[in-house]
């Protein structure tokens, strides 16, 4: 059986730009992500995440053949690495995940944080001025 899901929490107000880097650091990761959200399965591309709010929580597979795998078999050693579960309240980002994507999880935590460094919000904002 695989590894038992690793837990981080990633704690501070949680804002729109943390949910959408979410989706576009894992994109670079999986291009064919799905997501499973609200009891919707679609793929991850397919969505703006301007609409969601907090509290949610949602699932992200690698691909079709991951979320299949998991809805049939449940976490097994060859799909255990192929999901991201996700959970945001309005003050925290929980996320679990195989121990073997750490690599992949470190650079999207660092995406985030990045997005919500003070230093990047003044890049942002002085490139608008601009």
């Amino acid at each position: 059986m695989a590894p038992e899901g690793e837990d981080f929490d990633l704690p501070g107000p949680v804002m729109d730009c943390d949910l959408a880097e979410i989706v576009t650091s894992i994109l670079k990761h999986w291009p064919k992500a799905i997501l499973e959200k609200d009891e919707l399965v679609t793929p991850l591309q397919e969505h703006n995440t301007s609409s969601w709010t907090t509290p949610c929580e949602f699932f992200v597979y690698e691909d079709q053949d991951s979320y299949t795998s998991w809805t049939e078999h449940g976490r097994t050693d060859e799909n255990a690495m192929k999901m991201v579960s996700v959970s945001a309240d309005p003050d925290n980002l929980h996320f679990t995940y195989d121990a073997r994507i750490e690599p992949f999880m470190y650079d999207l935590m660092l995406s985030i944080c990045w997005v919500r460094s003070p230093v990047r919000q003044q890049i942002a904002e002085e490139s608008k001025r601009n």
